[in-house]
């Protein structure tokens, strides 16, 4: 059919509209079908096995401490719900089995807290965490994303957000039996990009540069701590025992960038500090200052010590899925094989 006079409906005469383009369909025979089946199955088998291997060469151990006492043989949880803001110390006993080679990986865990909520997501301002000078004292330019811990009396918190607002603040020491601290080194745990890019303090103007003493404090205005911090953002620092570097304070706080970085599942763990000293085997104690409630959202606390080998920290799935699809794919060969021989010989009779 067509519309107006000398006007048609029908594509042009081309190879492409009228598929006439050359295309090239591969023939499966139990010549090329059967070979790729027995690569792949013995490719993803081997792969799978050195997973595996890996991944139970490697050390963990979890510690949950979210019900230990203090020296009265209090529960820290239930100090810390009648009175908010105090601080509960706490010691457990760990049992390292084996020596540890370096780099030993520490990190504390979170059990049903959902960070990957939509609106806990999105309730942040990147633009301040990267040090915009425009919203050191200006609260109507936060994000609105940051609602309800946006401002208070007029004046913008610092870091805005639900999520750095929910900062997880315990602290750990962990001790051998001479009463000597495990090193624990907190100034590589943060993506790079975070560190780097994302995360950046804001820039003194003149008027704060003139007094040097309180030039950082100044440089992020007057504004407000998040309502469940214990110090504003320009105190909050991490002390970095390496030679290069003292302290990271404010936004360039590794803590706090790791923090920031949203985990996807309500059971999680975040990197907390690294030792690059080998760790032996003994009796340690865990030495916690218990500042982050959980009862709230009824979870768990725990302090994790682990290695990290080539292919990621202790975990079978890997491997094992590795080695059940290699089996599968073999299992599959053969079927065909077999599959194969008899249809021939059938044809043939």
């Amino acid at each position: 059919m067509s519309g107006e006079p000398g006007t048609s409906n029908l594509p042009a005469n081309t190879a492409f509209k009228q598929q006439r383009l050359p295309a090239w369909q591969p023939v499966l025979t139990a010549k090329n079908v059967l070979p790729t089946f027995i690569v792949i199955g013995i490719t993803f088998l081997g792969l799978g096995i050195a997973l595996l291997i890996t991944s139970n060469g490697l050390y963990e151990q979890t510690k949950e401490y979210t019900d230990c006492t203090n020296g009265s043989g209090d529960a820290c949880s239930t100090q810390l719900e009648n009175s908010i803001g105090s601080e509960c110390l706490c010691d457990l006993s760990v049992t390292i089995e084996q020596d540890i080679q370096p780099p030993v990986y520490f990190y504390y865990k979170l059990t049903n807290f959902y960070q990957n909520h939509r609106l806990y997501v999105k309730s942040r301002d990147n633009s301040q965490l990267n040090g915009n000078t425009d919203v050191v004292n200006d609260a109507s330019k936060l994000s609105k994303d940051c609602n309800p811990y946006r401002e208070i009396d007029g004046k913008p918190i610092a870091p805005c957000g639900a999520i750095a607002n929910s900062l997880f603040n315990d602290t750990f020491t962990l001790e051998n039996e001479s009463n000597n601290p495990i090193n624990m080194d907190k100034s590589n745990i943060a993506w790079k990009t975070d560190h780097t890019t994302k995360f950046n303090n804001p820039v003194a103007n003149a008027t704060c540069k003139a007094d040097p003493a309180t030039e950082f404090q100044c440089s992020f205005g007057n504004s407000e701590k998040p309502p469940f911090w214990q110090k504003p953002i320009y105190e909050v620092s991490d002390i970095v025992e390496t030679s290069s570097e003292q302290s990271e304070n404010g936004y360039e706080n590794q803590a706090l960038e790791v923090w920031m970085r949203t985990a996807a599942f309500p059971t999680f763990r975040k990197l907390y500090a690294i030792s690059y000293e080998p760790v032996s085997k003994g009796n340690y104690t865990l030495k916690v200052k218990y500042n982050y409630p959980t009862s709230g959202f009824k979870g768990t606390k725990s302090f994790v010590i682990a290695q990290v080998g080539w292919a990621g920290g202790k975990n079978p799935f890997l491997g094992i899925a590795y080695i059940v699809v290699g089996c599968l794919s073999l299992v599959a060969a053969v079927a065909l094989f077999f599959v194969h021989k008899y249809s021939s010989k059938k044809a043939q009779d």
